[in-house]
């Protein structure tokens, strides 16, 4: 072994050119030099030691370390310790001693690695289910000198402004999770160098929930009918269709005449909370005019609706304008809608005035009733039909109501209808004042010719 050395006074002892030693801060990556600057070295030794660990002794490097040297200034030996490509682990004090026949001389140096945050826990990308109702806890861990800030932010649905849920905490904490708590949690961590974040997402799991869009249909032997469920959960519900006959619960197996087919909506595919069901019957049979049920299940419950199918005729919809042409009666124009034949309408009206009173003017029609029209081929789902009301004051408001009968029943009472005569002469004004006006004009044209010949 080999001492740095320098020319020396003889007799005069080693000391620091520096009173006390530094504190470095540099970014992680870089370079530093610690600087240890000793006259009057002469023979004796420089040790460099990290904690308590030698690394390098005079010139003879103890610690294998290829980032490590030792550098020193003109007219000064090789004492100062340079550092290359900083770590986190070469953070902490770093201890010069001069070792010579007197007490050991020493400085110490802080080194300070500044980094930005890189989180350690959780994973990007994770995902977390947890059930509707309990609780969720996700821990967000760091590294990074400042100590790094942590945030947990929610990000809103598809790209949305972020908003702050938990900030300057480690821990996002959800108790009795919602389904609304479903979605996109994000953990940032920032210091004064950079920032790191992580998104999680979490998946609340809940029961099915059914909607039905059409709780009754009309139909009849031999339609083609159609039934219609909604089903929502997570995970994705199994559904099946089942139907009522003579009291018993049957389970509706596809084949060539029922036929079921489900989806998802687009708008809903990628959260996968939403699916349709559909039933179609080629050709219902009479035992089907029943209660059919749309069951969903998964693993957190069941939920069910009832689809009535109906051999009775649908509601009335009305095809009449709101202002008729004449002033004492009006043309009543409408369709039903009936798999089976039309057996008798009901008509009812009456003024929409409050001092009218609740008193309602009834009419029966059936094929052989000599006004209306009446469909002559009845082979049409949809069938309209026309009826006159006569003998309405003019220049009012009416209210109708319609129903119809078929071989299985009546159908509900259609929707009300409003509807208002025209306010200008009667159809017997009108008559005498068309009779009155052919007179004038016969009057003048007799004059006419009584003076063009005299």
């Amino acid at each position: 072994m080999f001492a740095m050395q320098i020319d020396t006074e003889p007799g005069s002892n080693p000391s620091f050119l520096q009173t006390s030693g530094k504190v470095y801060t540099k970014l992680k990556g870089e370079t530093v030099e610690l600087e240890c600057k000793v006259q009057n070295l002469g023979e004796n030794l420089v040790v460099w030691k990290q904690e308590d660990r030698v690394i390098f002794a005079g010139t003879i490097q103890v610690r294998k370390d290829r980032r490590m040297s030792l550098t020193g200034e003109k007219n000064f030996p090789r004492t100062n310790l340079r550092i290359e490509n900083l770590k986190s682990v070469d953070a902490g004090n770093y201890t010069c001693e001069v070792e010579w026949p007197g007490s050991p001389l020493q400085t110490t140096n802080y080194l300070q690695i500044l980094e930005g945050p890189i989180i350690t826990e959780p994973k990007e990308g994770l995902h977390v289910q947890v059930n509707e109702g309990q609780e969720v806890t996700v821990k967000c861990k760091s590294t990074g000198n400042p100590t790094p800030r942590m945030d947990w932010r929610r990000l809103q649905v598809k790209g949305a402004e972020m908003k702050i849920e938990k900030k300057g905490e480690r821990v996002l904490k959800l108790l009795k999770v919602k389904q609304s708590d479903t979605g996109e949690y994000q953990c940032q961590a920032i210091n004064k160098i950079s920032s790191d974040s992580v998104t999680i997402y979490i998946h609340v799991n809940f029961g099915p929930t059914v909607h039905v869009p059409y709780p009754s249909v009309h139909s009849g032997p031999g339609g083609t009918t159609v039934l219609e469920c909604h089903v929502r959960g997570f995970p994705q519900p199994t559904v099946s269709w089942y139907w009522i006959s003579s009291g018993q619960k049957h389970l509706v197996t596809p084949d060539h005449n029922h036929i079921i087919a489900s989806g998802q909506p687009a708008e809903d595919r990628e959260e996968g909370y939403w699916s349709y069901h559909i039933l179609t019957l080629k050709s219902l049979s009479f035992l089907e005019l029943s209660n059919f049920t749309c069951l969903a299940s998964n693993e957190l419950g069941t939920a069910s609706e009832n689809i009535q199918i109906l051999g009775t005729p649908s509601k009335s919809q009305i095809l009449s304008e709101a202002v008729g042409r004449f002033a004492n009666y009006y043309i009543l124009k409408f369709s039903i809608q009936s798999y089976s034949p039309i057996l008798q309408i009901q008509i009812k009206y009456r003024l929409n005035e409050s001092n009218s009173g609740d008193v309602w003017t009834t009419r029966y029609f059936n094929q052989g009733h000599r006004q209306g029209q009446w469909p002559v081929v009845q082979d049409s789902n949809h069938r309209k039909f026309t009826f006159p009301l006569h003998h309405l004051l003019s220049g009012s408001q009416y209210i109708v109501q319609i129903k119809s009968m078929n071989a299985y029943g009546w159908s509900p009472h259609g929707d009300d209808f409003l509807f208002r005569t025209n306010s200008g002469l009667s159809l017997l004004g009108r008559n005498l004042a068309a009779v009155l006006l052919e007179l004038c004009v016969s009057l003048f044209l007799q004059l006419f010719l009584l003076t063009a010949l005299y």
